[in-house]
């Protein structure tokens, strides 16, 4: 029993018509004889009764028409299924990766990536400017790994949580500043701060003001940095 047998024997259950089923199927009458004879030969089932004037299903064809429609319609998905997977599996994934971003979990989610399409091709692109998603509405970006603040309202853009990262100050204990247990931004006004640019980078990840353009607006911060 093949598929093709299954297809023609569908049509002609369908058309109650040898002719029309073979237009059907883009072939000719005589070939579609040809596959229901076989197919009942084959199975050992009498499908059909015909006669100069119609042609009629069995009580045994009705049922083996209903699900025999069931089975290729499952067959049709699974088809269309597989299909997919495999041109997910040869896909060009462009990501875009936040600076200062967790790395350690971006590797395992890469990782299960690749274990799931092991064919597919991973462009890691780092995103050092202030407009990320510009690039993923261009579609210069597939998708990106970026800061909460960088969320837009728009319906365009999708934006799921995956955790949060806790960043932290390092400063003299007598410092007025030490018994916080937590810091804004505008707790620094005043300080002088000590960087290599990490904290630079950061502001600008969160589409905040660099250090030099806080204190242009007096923003009163200093900015140190150290000599290695």
């Amino acid at each position: 029993m093949t598929i093709y047998q299954l297809e023609c024997f569908i049509a002609v259950a369908e058309e109650l018509n040898f002719s029309a089923a073979a237009q059907r199927l883009f072939t000719t009458q005589p070939a579609v004889t040809y596959q229901i004879n076989t197919l009942e030969k084959e199975t050992g089932l009498h499908l059909f009764d015909r006669t100069t004037r119609r042609t009629k299903l069995t009580a045994a064809g009705q049922s083996f028409y209903l699900d025999m429609v069931q089975m290729t319609s499952f067959g049709r998905q699974a088809l269309k299924k597989a299909q997919d997977i495999q041109a997910a599996d040869r896909s060009h994934l462009v990501v875009g990766l936040r600076q200062l971003f967790d790395y350690g979990t971006f590797a395992s989610i890469l990782a299960e990536y690749q274990r799931q399409y092991p064919n597919a091709q991973v462009e890691v692109i780092p995103q050092s400017n202030r407009r990320p998603l510009e690039e993923l509405r261009s579609g210069q970006l597939d998708i990106g790994f970026f800061y909460a603040t960088e969320h837009s309202s728009d319906r365009d853009v999708s934006f799921t949580p995956l955790f949060s990262l806790a960043y932290y100050v390092l400063m003299n204990p007598n410092c007025p500043l030490a018994d916080r247990k937590a810091l804004h931004l505008a707790d620094l006004k005043g300080q002088s701060v000590v960087s290599s640019g990490a904290f630079d980078s950061f502001l600008s990840a969160c589409q905040g003001p660099s250090l030099e353009e806080l204190a242009q607006v007096g923003g009163g911060l200093q900015q140190d940095h150290p000599q290695l």
